[in-house]
């Protein structure tokens, strides 16, 4: 009997190291997205394609690489009806505010002199986050760890695009010329968890992953198209 227990354990053992370092990506690209009104005209948004945004817009007469500078506006909050920013502390709210806004910071830093002025050389970049959905941790670790749970989460990743109790986080960003105000880009994403032990750890770990994700994206973007790659 004990060695039928010892060998329960360690099989568990080994599912959930499994987990913990093959498991799906800590958060993935939803499959749709509802715009909150943050960037104003989504006239021009088309479907993103491949490694895009939900939506997104690029002006073709864009010419990025005669830009070195940015003024990164402060973060803005603009929730949808159902999101879980409504209901949140204000202290939270706060913090995921200084979250995604460090984060675009660090990433920009790398490339770009962050500025205060506008002028000829400096890029606007304006971001809100529209959804921030917390994920249930209890239940997002029974389905992630234990076999059903996880087929069960299956069934609904596949038919809604969406694991179970995992987080969720949406933002809307614009990039203009900072001295006329023409826009460059815009873009309208929404991230979802992926089913990990780590991800399934803290409430916010889902959100803290996507805006990890979107900072560094924009950043390579950016870098890419000032490079003229």
């Amino acid at each position: 009997m004990k060695a039928r227990m010892r060998t329960c354990q360690s099989l568990t053992l080994v599912f959930v190291l499994t987990l913990l370092f093959t498991g799906c990506a800590s958060t993935k690209q939803a499959r749709n997205v509802e715009p909150s009104g943050f960037l104003g005209d989504y006239s021009k948004l088309r479907e993103g394609g491949k490694d895009e945004a939900l939506l997104v817009y690029r002006n073709p007469h864009a010419d990025i690489s005669r830009f070195n500078k940015i003024i990164m506006e402060p973060v803005q909050i603009w929730p949808a009806r159902d999101s879980d920013l409504n209901d949140s502390p204000e202290r939270e709210v706060q913090r995921l505010i200084s979250l995604l806004h460090s984060e675009l910071l660090i990433n920009l830093r790398e490339d770009w002199e962050i500025v205060n002025e506008p002028g000829a050389d400096v890029l606007r970049i304006r971001v809100a986050i529209t959804e921030a959905d917390k994920a249930s941790v209890a239940l997002n670790m029974i389905s992630t760890v234990f076999p059903i749970g996880r087929i069960i989460s299956e069934g609904k990743n596949l038919a809604s695009g969406t694991h179970s109790f995992v987080g969720a986080a949406s933002v809307e960003a614009e990039i203009s010329n900072a001295a006329t105000g023409e826009v460059l880009w815009a873009g309208v994403d929404r991230r979802v968890g992926g089913k990990t032990v780590r991800g399934s750890a803290s409430k916010w770990s889902d959100v803290r992953e996507a805006f990890k994700f979107w900072s560094r994206r924009l950043t390579e973007r950016l870098r890419a198209a000032r490079s003229g790659s």
